[in-house]
């Protein structure tokens, strides 16, 4: 979620909390990524190591 958007979210809150969140979501958001793009690889990974699999079992 970007910061913008976030801000929006958060119009009602104290400004420190703001802050604090704001700046949890900057640290946080370049290993939710990476996390993000591991998952489908590793699914695909996954997939391909099954299907020679069954290609060598036919």
């Amino acid at each position: 979620m970007s910061n913008s958007h976030l801000s929006e979210l958060l119009a009602g809150q104290p400004e420190d909390v703001r802050a604090e969140i704001l700046r949890i979501n900057t640290d946080v958001r370049p290993l939710a990524l990476q996390v993000a793009l591991v998952i489908p690889l590793a699914a695909g990974a996954l997939g391909t190591l099954n299907a020679l699999r069954m290609r060598r079992a036919g």
